[in-house]
């Protein structure tokens, strides 16, 4: 059994860090925006589900219709799942995708 290089394993500890990042930045925005609670955690509750069917973990992206390719943009959890992939079985280093890495804590930027 061959070991992971140190390299890879911090590698995965960034992506996963960059997600949970912007899972929270992505909260703490819907709390700021939505009038109550109630309707925030309604909210978050239905981005959470629908972020599962539409980040490409149980059906391609790809063959979904344009409209909803664009959309899945919006859902961090889509830019995890494809960090996580190239990286940790595609085995490529995590300078190569650039563009997911900044798309996670994307939320955070309006708070500066």
């Amino acid at each position: 059994m061959r070991e992971a290089a140190p390299e890879a394993s911090s590698t995965m500890l960034l992506v996963m860090f960059l997600g949970i990042i912007g899972a929270q930045g992505l909260g703490v925005f819907m709390f700021a925006m939505l009038p109550t609670l109630r309707m925030s955690l309604s909210f978050a509750s239905l981005w959470g589900v629908i972020s599962f069917s539409i980040c490409g973990m149980s059906y391609p992206v790809m063959a979904m219709h344009p409209t909803l390719q664009g959309l899945s943009l919006l859902f961090p959890l889509r830019h995890y799942f494809l960090l996580y992939v190239n990286c940790a079985l595609d085995g490529y280093p995590y300078g190569f995708r650039r563009p997911r890495q900044w798309a996670l804590p994307a939320p955070l930027h309006q708070y500066r």
